[in-house]
């Protein structure tokens, strides 16, 4: 055939062909065989790394257990010398995230993570990567595209005032709702953003349900950043960046525990927060502020020092119906019945942690027909939000 494609090789590069043209699951485009070589070379010099052991989770997923210092994001170009920071020098949030048995109604924290103490010490999981997967990244060096002529919708809330701010965290409910079509996505996360409009740096952490990127319609867990207003962006290990460092959970994990409408509700804490130090910006987990990884500063330009914006709630996106968003009701049926996020707190610019006051905040609801949020201050909850609803046809507000 006048190349060294092997035929077991070709007869995965047609599979990735026709897969692309019929499933609409790699958003219906087709690829050259030039395109699939690079993929691969591509998927293996990023993401696929040398293993020291491998993990079957629960679902099915293989986590590679990679040495902490082989992992992707120490290729950076501006990562060459890093030294991988293990655990906060700061800890702003501790003895403050404190549940109050007392008045706070009754949450359970999801299962996520893998069993048995997870990785060997010195290694770090990273969800393994097929070429399909490597296609649904885009081509090199472009990751993370989407199509942007489909719409994406908000429910969610910001502050007023732009103001340098440290971080922020909250106890964030989990659900799964549903998607209509494999290109879609629903999520609940938290923003942290600091720069003009395009070149703005963003960080996100939070959780959605997206087939496109993962294969399938499970929950889980994501992280995402962008240093040029999403002209690039990237998910999890899709490029070098996002610095992993415990060894039991990472994002791209499924969560084994959802909420169910008018019962059990499956909540923690995620906290993006600035660490005063190292500068650099940390994903917590949970009310022990477990590290999972971070954002070094040498990343940003804008977020190098502070962020000037936060910003909570949904996101939906994907072509008409749109999806379920949070629980897939409206907020106003409250605890039990609606997607929250609560006791919601921020690093505010004197470096202190404090709890928001509504006033503080504005609304983001541009179809409001399908979905929307209200925010509010209780004594079970603290600064709140509820949000999500039942997506469909959808038409923006004039």
């Amino acid at each position: 055939m006048g190349s060294n494609v092997c035929l077991s090789e070709l007869a995965v590069w047609m599979v990735v062909i026709l897969h692309s043209l019929g499933s609409g699951l790699a958003g219906g485009r087709s690829i050259t065989r030039e395109q699939y070589l690079q993929m691969k070379a591509h998927r293996k010099s990023l993401i696929n790394r040398p293993a020291i052991k491998s993990i079957k989770a629960t679902n099915g997923d293989i986590f590679d257990c990679v040495d902490i210092y082989k992992q992707p994001a120490l290729d950076h170009t501006r990562l060459k010398n890093h030294t991988i920071q293990m655990k906060p020098s700061t800890y702003l949030l501790e003895g403050i995230m404190k549940n109050n048995n007392e008045t706070s109604p009754a949450f359970k924290v999801p299962k996520i993570g893998l069993k048995n103490g997870g990785c060997p010490l010195g290694t770090v999981p990273i969800r393994r990567v097929q070429i399909k997967d490597t296609q649904m990244m885009g081509f090199p060096p472009k990751f993370g595209k989407k199509d942007d002529d489909l719409p994406h919708h908000y429910a969610a809330m910001a502050m007023k005032e732009t103001q340098a701010s440290y971080g922020t965290s909250a106890l964030v409910n989990i659900w799964k709702p549903k998607v209509q079509h494999n290109v879609q996505f629903t999520l609940a996360q938290i923003w942290v953003t600091a720069g003009p409009p395009g070149e703005s740096n963003y960080v996100e952490v939070g959780w959605h349900v997206y087939p496109y990127l993962n294969d399938d319609y499970e929950s889980r867990l994501f992280v995402l950043w962008t240093a040029d207003d999403y002209k690039n962006y990237c998910y999890n290990f899709q490029c070098q960046g996002y610095v992993q460092v415990s060894k039991n959970l990472s994002p791209g994990m499924a969560f084994e525990d959802v909420s169910v409408y008018g019962g059990a509700q499956y909540a923690n804490y995620l906290s993006i927060v600035k660490d005063m130090e190292s500068g650099n910006w940390l994903l917590l987990w949970g009310l022990a502020n477990e590290l999972i990884g971070y954002w070094p500063k040498d990343l940003f330009n804008h977020l190098a020092e502070k962020a000037d914006d936060l910003q909570w709630g949904g996101e939906t996106y994907g072509p008409i119906p749109v999806p379920e968003m949070g629980s897939a009701h409206f907020p106003e049926e409250g605890y039990g019945k609606a997607c929250f996020m609560a006791h919601i707190r921020i690093v505010d610019q004197f470096k202190a942690l404090r709890g928001i006051d509504p006033t503080e905040t504005h609304s983001k609801n541009d179809v409001p027909a399908c979905y929307k949020s209200i925010v509010s201050l209780t004594p079970e909850l603290g600064a709140n939000l509820f949000f999500g609803g039942p997506g469909g046809n959808c038409v923006p507000q004039s």
